[in-house]
C-alpha cells in the first residue's frame, strides 16, 4: 500500500521514501535509531521481543515479520517470537525479559498506569541505564509505528515472509559523548538524561532539527505537541511553551482552544486540521485522519510539511511517554516559556 503523501524523495524502502522528504530530520532519526541497537542501551534480543510486541499493540501487521539484524546476531529465536503472545506465562521468557515485555506494554497502552514497582522491577533487572534505553527505544517503536500506520506507508516486503532488516550505524561524525559515572535516579530529569548520555545527545539533535531545522511553522507544530500533552498527561509537556512559537504568534488563548471542541473556535483551519492529525495519531492510527483532513493538511503544509509534523507528534507522543513513564518531571511544574530546541534563547 503507497502512502496517500503524493510526493517521494528518493529511496529503497516506501518509510524512507515518505520520511526522506524531510532529509536532515530523516539523517538525524537514523543516527538516533542506529544507537537504540547498541547493547549498552539494551539486550538487542529483549528490544526486538519489545519492538514486535509494541507492533502488534499498535497494529503495524507487517512489522511483525521483520527482524532486526543485531537481535538476530544476538541470537533471536523464532520459537521466542511464536510465544509472545503469552509472554507472560511461557516458560520460554525469564524474569529480566517478562520485565521488560511488561513495561513495554503498558508505556504503549497508557504510561500513567506504570508504577514504582513497575520501574523498579526492571531497574532491579537491568540496570537504571538500560531502564532509560529501553524507554527511550519502547517511545522509538510505539510513536514510528504509529507514524507509518497514520501516512499508510505499506509494506515492501511479501506479507507473512521473514524480512531482516539492516538498523544502520551511528553517524561517524558526531562525536561520541562520554557515560556518566554515578548517576542520581532521584534527580528525576538529570538523571534520565545522564543514564544514557549519547543517546540522548543524538535525540536532542533530532528533537533540535525538527523545531529549528524545519518547513512547518513553530506554532503549528506547538499545536501538535499542546495536543498530544492533553491526551498523554505529561505535565511538563502541558506546561511549557516554546519561545518561536510564542513570538510568532501562539497566544495563550489561542492554546486554550487547543481543547475539546475546537472545531468551533476561531482556530485557523490549518490549526484545526493539526489537531485532527493529532487525535487520528493517538487514537486511531490504523486509520489514520479523515480524507478532509488529509486534503486540508496537504493544502496548507504540503507533502514535506505533513511528514514533519506526523513525525513532530511520533516524537511529541514518545517523549511525554516517558516522562510520564519514568516519573522524570514533578506533577506541579509551572507554566513558562523555554528556549525552543535548537536555538540557544527565545528571539528578540
Amino acid at each position: 500500500m503507497a502512502s496517500w503523501v503524493p510526493d517521494r524523495a528518493p529511496g529503497t524502502t516506501e518509510f524512507g521514501r515518505v520520511f526522506g522528504l524531510r532529509a536532515n530530520l530523516f539523517a538525524h532519526y537514523r543516527d538516533f535509531y542506529a544507537r537504540l541497537w547498541d547493547p549498552g542501551v539494551m539486550d538487542p534480543v529483549v528490544l526486538e521481543l519489545c519492538r514486535i510486541r509494541v507492533a502488534h499493540l499498535v497494529g503495524v501487521d507487517d512489522a511483525l515479520s521483520e527482524r532486526s539484524r543485531p537481535a538476530l546476531d544476538g541470537g533471536l529465536s523464532e520459537d521466542a517470537v511464536a510465544e509472545l503472545p503469552s509472554w507472560t506465562t511461557s516458560a520460554r521468557f525469564d524474569e529480566t525479559t517478562r520485565a521488560c515485555l511488561g513495561f513495554a506494554e503498558q508505556f504503549v497502552l497508557d504510561p500513567s498506569g506504570l508504577r514504582s514497582g513497575d520501574r523498579a522491577a526492571v531497574r532491579s533487572a537491568v540496570g537504571y541505564r538500560k531502564l532509560v534505553g529501553l524507554a527511550q527505544a519502547v517511545a522509538v517503536f510505539d510513536g514510528f509505528s504509529r507514524f507509518r500506520l497514520v501516512l499508510g506507508i505499506g509494506p515492501d516486503h511479501d506479507g507473512g515472509a521473514v524480512t531482516v532488516v539492516d538498523v544502520g550505524q551511528p553517524d561517524a561524525s558526531v562525536p561520541e559523548v562520554a557515560a556518566a559515572g554515578d548517576i542520581d535516579a532521584d534527580d528525576r530529569a538529570g538523571g534520565f538524561s545522564a543514564a544514557q548520555p549519547g543517546l540522548f545527545a543524538s535525540f536532542e539533535r533530532l528533537y533540535g532539527v525538527l523545531w529549528s531545522g524545519g518547513v512547518v511553522d513553530h506554532p503549528s507544530k506547538e499545536v501538535a505537541r499542546l495536543r498530544n500533552a492533553r491526551v498523554t498527561g505529561c505535565r511538563f509537556c502541558r506546561n511549557v511553551r516554546f519561545a518561536r512559537a510564542r513570538h510568532d504568534g501562539l497566544t495563550e488563548e489561542l492554546v486554550d482552544l487547543v481543547a475539546d471542541g475546537y472545531e468551533t473556535t476561531d482556530l485557523s483551519d490549518a490549526h484545526k486540521a493539526v489537531i485532527g492529525l493529532a487525535d487520528a495519531f493517538l487514537g486511531q492510527p490504523r486509520t489514520g485522519p479523515d480524507p478532509s483532513t488529509r486534503e486540508a493538511l496537504l493544502d496548507q503544509y504540503g507533502s514535506a510539511g505533513t511528514v514533519e509534523l506526523v513525525a513532530g507528534l511520533a516524537l511529541f507522543m514518545g517523549f511525554s511517554k516517558i516522562a510520564v513513564a519514568l516519573g522524570a518531571f514533578p506533577d506541579d511544574f509551572p507554566t513558562m516559556v523555554i528556549p525552543t530546541p535548537g536555538e540557544p534563547a527565545a528571539p528578540a
